[in-house]
């Protein structure tokens, strides 16, 4: 089978976006794995698109972005190119384009909403406007505050300790990422994250990975992920970078209860083939923080293959025909 990978190949003051060079990773381990691989820029002209996707399966590792991004889409609304897909009835690997938009990465009170409605634990919150007392109020503090809408993987997350530090993350947003912030009461516990795969259309915990901060950070942001090491137990020594296990050792009873949060987040958004579900179980039980529809399939997921005698190569083969067989 050869895999159809999307990617965004449009270009910025002469440099390609993150997509393309997600998609070219990727591309080199199915590559190195033996696997046949061919590349769909989603911006090509639709009579070239049809040709390449008549007849087979596509793998959507990238996605058309909001139509206001600073070199604009063909697509007239986010995750247009998905849309495009379902209209026309190609086959795709991947969530259709209504679980992707109640994903946290694309609308965080979307994704909360949903998760609200199955009963499934979320950390309280509510967006954010210039009635920050208001907001501290209700909530408490110390509060995390995150991009609303269009991000993930811990970009434009802070942790604020008081109103003056809320007001001006605020604005920040604002001005900055022009886009809303969002605050949620700030949980404490061990944080995780679970892959959910489908098979034959019924979703299971596929991995499990535990986080370990740096000592004295309170948040896993953006940096702190990018500095991740996978170790097989955690370190007791000071340390600069956060610290990722496979397969951690949580007991029977933590991880039936983080499997079926996993699941059921998964099943409440509308996703579909795989995701990413972040949890913190804290003292009162399971939270769910963020549900990714579309996450990287980085060493996160490689380690969690290697569980099961597999490579990221072979699941996304798994997932082509789960997506062929639907």
């Amino acid at each position: 089978m050869t895999v159809l990978l999307t990617l965004d190949w449009r270009e910025r003051d002469g440099v390609f976006g993150d997509s393309v060079k997600r998609t070219r990773l990727l591309m080199g381990r199915l590559e190195t794995a033996g696997q046949s691989v061919q590349l769909v820029n989603i911006n090509s002209p639709v009579a070239e698109l049809r040709r390449t996707l008549e007849g087979k399966v596509v793998f959507v590792q990238a996605d058309s972005p909001s139509p206001s991004a600073a070199v604009p889409p063909r697509y007239r609304v986010p995750h247009g190119f998905r849309l495009w897909l379902e209209r026309n009835r190609f086959q795709f690997a991947g969530s259709r384009y209504s679980g992707v938009r109640r994903a946290s990465t694309f609308s965080k009170p979307a994704s909360r909403a949903a998760l609200r409605r199955c009963g499934i634990a979320i950390p309280k919150g509510m967006l954010v406007g210039d009635a920050v007392e208001v907001v501290a109020r209700r909530l408490g503090l110390p509060l995390v505050v995150k991009q609303a809408y269009d991000t993930g993987s811990g970009v434009a997350v802070h942790l604020v300790n008081s109103i003056e530090m809320l007001r001006e993350v605020v604005e920040w947003h604002k001005r900055v990422r022009r886009c809303g912030a969002l605050a949620e009461q700030f949980v404490t516990g061990r944080e995780f994250t679970a892959w959910v795969i489908e098979r034959k259309g019924i979703p299971r915990v596929y991995g499990i990975v535990e986080f370990s901060k740096p000592h004295g950070a309170s948040l896993l942001d953006h940096g702190a992920k990018i500095r991740m090491r996978s170790v097989e137990a955690f370190t007791d020594e000071d340390r600069y970078w956060p610290e990722a296990r496979f397969a951690p050792d949580i007991g029977r009873e933590l991880r039936a209860r983080l499997e079926d949060i996993a699941v059921r987040s998964h099943r409440a958004c509308g996703l579909r083939h795989y995701s990413r579900i972040d949890v913190i179980a804290g003292e009162n039980g399971p939270v769910v923080l963020d549900v990714n529809a579309s996450p990287e399939l980085d060493n996160w997921l490689e380690g969690a293959a290697a569980r099961h005698g597999e490579t990221v190569p072979e699941v996304v083969h798994h997932l082509l025909e789960e997506a062929a067989h639907a």
